[in-house]
């Protein structure tokens, strides 16, 4: 059987396309759960299409991740450079893949930009999501991949995401949700074939987009915490 290479990005488009909007469109954003640098974290629910709800699915919570001011297009910036770093490594380090947001997408309103759809990993902020160092169980996993004798992990690795924003600690066990800034050289990681995956990024970003009216509760909830912040 020919392995899939875009195996995530393909499950992310299934995983977007399963989302009732109608229900996305009536949630009222409140206070954040996260807040970094440049964005933050607000959780969604779960607010899947019964006839897509399938058992896992059902237990998988959406967040939503936008700029802070001033850094309102970030999130939607980030989302070509994640998602295709997550891809690469689902598909060349497949023992992680289940470490990696369960999905990530666009979120648009009235066609413009406004962020990240991903997965909530704090359940609704009832588990807590502790930036980690990342493992070393992990940096073997990933030096099998980037490294060689002759790029060597201190050659490859950035050691200020590996410390401190790329591995999270969620009920006791590590997830890698967040790959900005990379943890790995940029040369390094597009000698195997990024470009690749950001193209089918790009071409298929449509169909990883979810869109709402600029008029709906969502949309409204979002302009006015714009214009508080």
């Amino acid at each position: 059987m020919t392995r899939n290479k875009f195996e995530y990005i393909d499950h992310s488009f299934w995983t977007l396309n399963a989302i009732d909007k109608q229900a996305l469109a009536s949630v009222v954003l409140g206070k954040p759960t996260a807040t970094g640098s440049t964005t933050e974290f607000h959780p969604l629910g779960r607010p899947w299409r019964s006839a897509q709800a399938t058992s896992t699915r059902r237990q998988l919570h959406i967040g939503f991740k936008t700029g802070l001011p001033g850094c309102h297009t970030e999130a939607a910036r980030r989302l070509q450079v994640e998602l295709p770093f997550f891809a690469l490594l689902a598909d060349r380090v497949p023992d992680l893949r289940m470490l990696l947001p369960n999905f990530l997408g666009r979120l648009t309103i009235g066609g413009l930009p406004a962020g990240i759809l991903t997965e909530d990993a704090s359940f609704g902020g009832s588990r807590r999501v502790t930036p980690s160092v990342t493992s070393a169980a992990t940096r073997r996993q990933l030096a099998t991949v980037f490294c060689s004798k002759e790029d060597p992990a201190e050659a490859v690795f950035y050691s200020e995401p590996l410390n401190n924003s790329f591995a999270s600690i969620v009920a006791g066990h590590e997830r890698l949700l967040d790959a900005t800034p990379l943890p790995v050289l940029a040369d390094k990681v597009e000698l195997l074939g990024l470009t690749e995956y950001q193209q089918y990024v790009i071409e298929n970003l449509g169909a990883l987009t979810v869109d709402l009216p600029p008029d709906s509760p969502f949309s409204r909830s979002l302009g006015e915490r714009r214009v508080q912040q």
